[in-house]
């Protein structure tokens, strides 16, 4: 008698695992508005652009937008990768904190960049749930500590994660490892990794000397100007 499962990699195929599936991202990659997309590669490389721009003529959340059965195959892709990376990946990092940077644009100096008192263990089991909402409001409840300063100088906020309490958020100043993770990341437009180590890293045992994981997100709408990046 022979009793045969799935290996650990074909289980990722599979749909409904709480560890998240390739099975939308086969799907998507096999969609025509996908494979038209490979059509502009060659043009894409030689003449610049975005090969997805180019063979629809417009970016791919406006095609999501116009489009609800794509934008619910892309939001399913998205939602299942982001997962797997938090799962496998990002859960390594157990001992770090969170950092929430915005940007006007991907090639700009952060206009805000604070640490979370979220550790990356609590944001890891938020994503079990498949979506992360991280709020963050500016703490001046009592009117004595209401004072005349721009909102971005405010140096503490409370934060939210998925409408839940988890304590306080931190301002701090944009560093060289901060500003060279971030210049790393400047060409992806959406996605979830981890970088890796530098060559010149000095010290520090094994998980210390990898590079932090980067989840990226960005959502251009009309009149919006922030890049938001953790």
């Amino acid at each position: 008698m022979y009793i045969t499962s799935p290996s650990p990699p074909s289980l990722l195929l599979l749909t409904g695992k709480t560890l998240g599936s390739l099975g939308p991202f086969m799907t998507l990659a096999h969609d025509k508005a996908s494979l038209r997309s490979w059509y502009q590669l060659k043009d894409a490389i030689l003449e610049g652009g975005i090969p997805f721009n180019r063979a629809h003529g417009k970016h791919l959340f406006e095609y999501s937008d116009m489009n609800p059965s794509f934008n619910n195959l892309f939001t399913a892709t998205m939602t299942n990768h982001a997962t797997i990376i938090m799962n496998k990946i990002v859960e390594s990092y157990h001992r770090h904190h969170v950092h929430f940077a915005f940007q006007k644009d991907p090639s700009s100096q952060p206009a805000f960049l604070n640490e979370l008192a979220t550790p990356i263990i609590g944001l890891v089991r938020e994503m079990a749930s498949g979506l992360v909402r991280i709020a963050l409001k500016c703490d001046k409840d009592k009117e004595s500590e209401k004072k005349s300063l721009r909102l971005l100088q405010e140096s503490v906020w409370r934060t939210y994660c998925n409408g839940k309490k988890c304590g306080f958020a931190t301002i701090r100043e944009c560093g060289a490892k901060d500003w060279e993770i971030l210049k790393a990341v400047e060409p992806i437009s959406m996605g979830a990794g981890v970088l890796p180590v530098s060559n010149n890293s000095d010290g520090g045992d094994g998980e210390e000397q990898r590079r932090s994981a980067v989840m990226h997100g960005e959502k251009p709408q009309e009149g919006a100007e922030e890049d938001s990046r953790v």
